[in-house]
């Protein structure tokens, strides 16, 4: 039997819903296991949280803009 391979998902594929939640139901089958540092898990929560920032502020200006 052999082992399942050792898969590090960097912080570009945590990122997008769609390619994580593939991905990790992929590792739960038992197809890999995944690994991820600290400093990925850092990286990806810095950029949802930029992300999230440049949405909102997106959206506060759409509002603006229907407003006038």
């Amino acid at each position: 039997m052999t082992a399942e391979p050792r898969v590090v998902l960097d912080a570009c594929v945590l990122i997008p819903q769609y390619l994580r939640d593939t991905l990790l139901s992929i590792a739960w089958r038992g197809l890999y296991s995944p690994y991820w540092s600290k400093l990925i898990l850092e990286e990806t929560t810095r950029n949802l949280i930029n992300r999230y920032i440049a949405i909102l502020g997106a959206m506060r200006y759409n509002e603006k803009q229907i407003d006038k």
